[in-house]
């Protein structure tokens, strides 16, 4: 199967909150991170093609990114979902985010 990642994931486990909205509201966790999305798990399902907004907190700030989910794929051996979302703006920061 052909690679299509358009640049380098780094694996971080950090908590965030994501949502349909401004306000985020449902607690998930990145799988990795890219400048150009992040793979989530969430114990909530949003569909492909859903616009959707995630809060980073960093030690420095917390940050808003909006993106578009790619894929859902639920998790069987528990009731989670993986998401692969592809950000909006290029997050040129992702690498740090990792490091905390």
């Amino acid at each position: 199967m052909k690679n299509r990642r358009r640049s380098k994931r780094f694996h971080a486990k950090k908590k965030v909150m994501l949502g349909e909205d401004d306000e985020p509201q449902f607690l998930a966790s990145t799988l990795n991170i890219s400048k150009n999305g992040t793979a989530i798990e969430s114990g909530h399902a949003f569909f492909p093609n859903s616009k959707i907004v995630i809060k980073f907190y960093s030690p420095d700030c917390v940050m808003l990114l909006d993106g578009i989910v790619k894929w859902m794929r639920p998790d069987t051996s528990r009731t989670f979902y993986k998401l692969g979302i592809k950000l909006s703006d290029t997050f040129q920061d992702c690498y740090k985010l990792t490091l905390h």
